[in-house]
């Protein structure tokens, strides 16, 4: 198997000040953030799971060979 990178066309270039403030933002949000280990019985819309899984299906993967399975087989499990 030969690696070949994958152009990406929506990556977005920022001017060194701009940069510092978005990775600022997303610094203090992060740090916001918390694990949750109590879980709600309240419904979740089919769009919000179709939509998380959709996000998780696009995560980074070593060589970006994405091995994982796919958005609609999930979702009918």
């Amino acid at each position: 198997m030969t690696y070949e990178p994958v152009p990406l066309p929506d990556r977005v270039q920022m001017p060194p000040e701009a940069s510092l403030e978005s990775v600022r933002a997303f610094r203090d949000y992060m740090r916001r953030r918390h694990s949750v280990r109590d879980f709600s019985d309240a419904p979740v819309s089919r769009e919000v799971i179709e939509a998380c899984i959709e996000t998780a299906g696009s995560a980074p993967s070593g060589a970006n060979q994405q091995p994982g399975i796919s958005s609609r087989s999930a979702i009918r499990q």
